[in-house]
């Protein structure tokens, strides 16, 4: 009974303090109202971007170093990928249709070395060409007969410029090659008639032959000390050259009045096409004349061949349509292939005593030619030697020679006698073909020597023709 009176006890004490606390008489908690002054702290005063302005200068990372002559690849252009996957070689125009094109340094990730062979050849609507700095060769015929090509840009990188590269570009009017390139193939600017002017660079060391043949209007070259070799008829046709300078310090070759020489002076390499005198004294400290020394030049009428030489070259005066007559001095030795071939204004020729062989189509269709005396050391007459030389009449061949050649004096039209000594042992096949007039053969041999001779096939005219035996030619 004392417990629940103790409890109810409690129950009251607690109740009474509960209603002590919600009583109004206790003070309200006057924690002050918070007066954070109004945003005193000051408007954010960072000056106007006191923080200096960007001041890197006006692009002063360097501009792109990147050469302006970087050149960009024509997109489209046909490639092969070379061995080493990494290079390839330009193969042609492919899906290019433009007209102007370069050939930079790379396409598609490879870089490109080369140009390869007729890779461009007969693109007849090119009309400029550059090619950049990685390509080391120009292939052969790679430009041949783009006819309206008009600019050209050779890289500095260019070792070889092949065979006929650029033969018959016939809009190309100068040229520039750089100081990288050592070869200038045969022909390869060959027929460039619209080309008038050509640098070449101090690191060329060899022109082919007819490198620059037919450049009808090219009007000066100059040769530079580095240049070794210099093929043959590398200006022949040049009918508006008028003078080739050579380097005082070229080793190998020197210009005399224009004209190409060796250094020594005895080998005459060219006669420039575009001189205007029709009579030409060769020097007398000349052995040589060279092969095409003097091809193609028109305006020759003679030629005056000193005792001192001793050989005619290889097409030394082929096609020198208005040279009328030649002698030959007892000096020279050889009369090499086609010689005079084409000189169609050639009239008589003295081959001299000294002449051991006159080498095939010597004498090649000079249609004017109406006299021959060859000299007594001749000991054979070469394949073709006198084919085609309509007006000749009569030959008397001396008694040194012991061949006759096949062809050697086929269709010759007007041919009525031919004197043959009894030297002679071998008449080639077709020696006298198309001789229709051929009527008397003056033989100084037996009729059993003649039997003896081997006469080839089809010399029907020939053996056809009367043969009189034992003849004594006049003193």
């Amino acid at each position: 009974m004392k417990k629940i009176l103790y409890v109810l006890a409690l129950i009251l004490v607690f109740s009474y303090v509960l209603l002590s606390c919600n009583s109004s008489d206790l003070p309200k908690e006057t924690t002050p109202e918070v007066t954070t002054p109004e945003e005193t702290t000051p408007e954010e005063t960072t000056p106007e971007e006191t923080t200096p302005e960007e001041t890197t200068p006006e692009e002063t990372t360097p501009e792109e170093t990147t050469p302006e002559e970087i050149i960009l690849t024509t997109p489209g252009l046909a490639y092969e990928v070379n061995d080493d996957g990494e290079t390839c070689t330009i193969t042609g125009i492919g899906t290019c249709t433009e007209s102007d094109i370069s050939i930079g340094g790379y396409i598609d990730g490879y870089k490109i070395i080369g140009i390869s062979e007729y890779a461009f050849c007969e693109c007849y609507n090119l009309t400029s060409v550059t090619i950049g700095d990685f390509a080391t060769t120009i292939g052969e015929g790679a430009f041949l007969y783009c006819f309206s090509l008009t600019r050209l840009t050779i890289g500095n990188s260019v070792i070889t410029i092949g065979e006929s590269a650029f033969g018959e570009c016939k809009s190309l009017m100068s040229v520039t090659i750089p100081n990288s390139v050592t070869t200038i193939g045969n022909f390869a600017f060959a027929y460039c008639s619209n080309l008038t002017s050509v640098t070449i660079s101090d690191s060329v060391t060899t022109i082919g032959d007819g490198a620059f043949y037919n450049c009808s209007n090219l009007t000066s070259v100059r040769i530079p000390d580095s240049v070794t070799t210099i093929g043959n008829a590398t200006f022949a046709a040049c009918f508006s050259l008028t003078g080739i300078i050579v380097d005082q310090n070229n080793t190998v070759y020197q210009s005399i009045n224009g004209n190409l020489y060796s250094k020594d002076g005895t080998v005459l390499v060219a006669y420039v096409s575009g001189k205007t005198d029709t009579n030409f004294v060769i020097p007398d400290f000349v052995t040589t004349i060279g092969e095409s020394a003097f091809g193609e030049c028109e305006i020759l009428m003679s030629v005056t061949i000193p005792n001192s030489v001793t050989t005619i070259g290889d097409h030394a005066f082929e096609e020198c349509s208005n040279l009328t007559t030649v002698t030959i001095p007892d000096s020279v030795t050889a009369i090499g292939v086609q010689a005079f071939c084409e000189c169609d204004s050639l009239t008589s020729v003295i081959i001299g005593d000294s002449v051991i062989s006159i080498d095939r189509y010597a004498f090649y269709k000079c249609f004017n030619l109406t006299s021959v005396i060859i000299g007594d050391s001749v000991t054979s007459i070469g394949y073709g030697a006198f084919s085609d030389c309509s007006n000749l009449t009569s030959v008397m061949i001396p008694d040194s020679v012991t061949t006759i050649g096949d062809y050697a004096f086929s269709f010759c039209h007007d041919l009525t006698s031919i004197t043959i000594p009894d030297s002679v042992t071998t008449i080639g096949n077709s020696a006298f073909y198309g001789c229709g007039n051929l009527t008397d053969v003056y033989y100084t041999g037996s009729e059993a020597e003649w039997a003896q001779i081997e006469i080839g096939d089809s010399n029907s005219k020939l053996t056809n023709a009367t043969i009189h035996y034992n003849y004594v030619p006049e003193e």
